[in-house]
């Protein structure tokens, strides 16, 4: 049962060290043009606009 484990365990370690180069190779070609962040500047102002100036203070109207 040992055995089982150890060779479960080299195969995951492979398969991770597997992923993380092509991740890398992936960073190193160019990657995302927005840097990983899934919100422009003004989709986020348009987010948190819902909240009145006063911290807290959330904006029924806005929804």
């Amino acid at each position: 049962m040992l055995k089982v484990s150890a060779v479960l365990c080299v195969c995951a370690a492979a398969w991770c060290s597997q992923a993380l180069a092509a991740a890398a190779a992936v960073a190193a070609a160019g990657g995302r043009s927005d840097g990983g962040n899934f919100l422009d500047d003004k989709q986020w102002l348009t987010t948190i606009s819902q909240y009145d100036k006063e911290v807290g203070q959330w904006n029924k109207f806005r929804d």
